[in-house]
């Protein structure tokens, strides 16, 4: 008589069947919660440690289903490499953040003017828990940015104050970005700041900037200053900021007409 072989069936792969989806959902929520300003940055940052911390356990628990499936020809083999896949893809954002982290310079601040920085201010005077201070930009901070961010400078145009002015306020519109206050000394000599609260696209990751219109001679200079809010490491998202709000500036100012 034949005896028959029942395969087992593999824990593992069903509970890692089961927890990925719950990681994206938790994810999927909370970056729409952050964006909509329903879940506080520090919140959603440790959310998000959270949902790593699933994908990674899924991530265990579908390999361990494939072993199982090589040893003991167990049952879902399927289910493991499915798991696996969509863990892995979770945890792929987080892997980049961990490249960057080593790849980027160690800064959490960046400026066109190293040498006369515009001033950060904040309407609440104490920070939340765990939020930067606004800090000067040490000598050492500098020689990185330098160094790392050689693009990051100041730009020049011929245009009046008012045409710069208007330019900004449609590239701000376009991005989303708050002005939080406007600071004008009233003379004509004087520079014009603008203080902003700008959001990393997708996850809303908040950071303070400052931008410096400043007359000289017969050019007016734009200067920003972008600093992270929280971290000491902000994985090049300041300097992208900076760059890619300069670019847009420079682009409208261009296409504007010649007053």
């Amino acid at each position: 008589m034949r005896k028959s072989y029942e395969r087992p069936r593999s824990t593992a792969a069903v509970l890692a069947m089961r927890i990925w989806p719950l990681s994206a959902m938790i994810a999927f929520v909370a970056i729409i919660s952050h964006w909509l300003a329903l879940l506080d940055t520090l919140s959603f940052l440790w959310v998000m440690a959270v949902v790593a911390a699933l994908a990674l356990i899924s991530l265990f628990l579908a390999l361990r289903g494939l072993f199982t499936l090589w040893r003991d020809a167990a049952i879902g083999g399927r289910n493991s490499a499915k798991a696996l896949m969509f863990s892995a893809l979770i945890l792929l954002p987080f892997l980049l953040c961990v490249v960057r982290w080593y790849q980027l310079p160690h800064l959490h601040q960046v400026s066109t003017d190293l040498i006369n920085p515009p001033v950060l201010t904040r309407n609440n005077t104490n920070p939340q828990l765990l939020e930067n201070p606004f800090e000067p930009i040490t000598l050492r901070d500098a020689e990185i940015q330098i160094d790392r961010y050689p693009d990051i400078v100041s730009h020049r145009y011929t245009a009046p104050v008012e045409q710069i002015v208007a330019a900004i306020d449609e590239v701000l519109a376009w991005r989303g970005w708050r002005v939080v206050s406007r600071v004008d000394q009233g003379t004509p000599e004087s520079p014009l700041t603008l203080m902003v609260s700008a959001r990393f696209p997708i996850i809303a990751l908040p950071s303070d900037i400052a931008i410096r219109i400043e007359p000289v001679d017969d050019e007016n200079f734009v200067d920003m200053r972008s600093a992270s809010r929280y971290g000491s490491h902000d994985l090049g998202a300041n300097a992208w900021l900076v760059r890619s709000f300069l670019v847009e500036l420079d682009e409208v100012l261009a296409l504007a007409p010649v007053q």
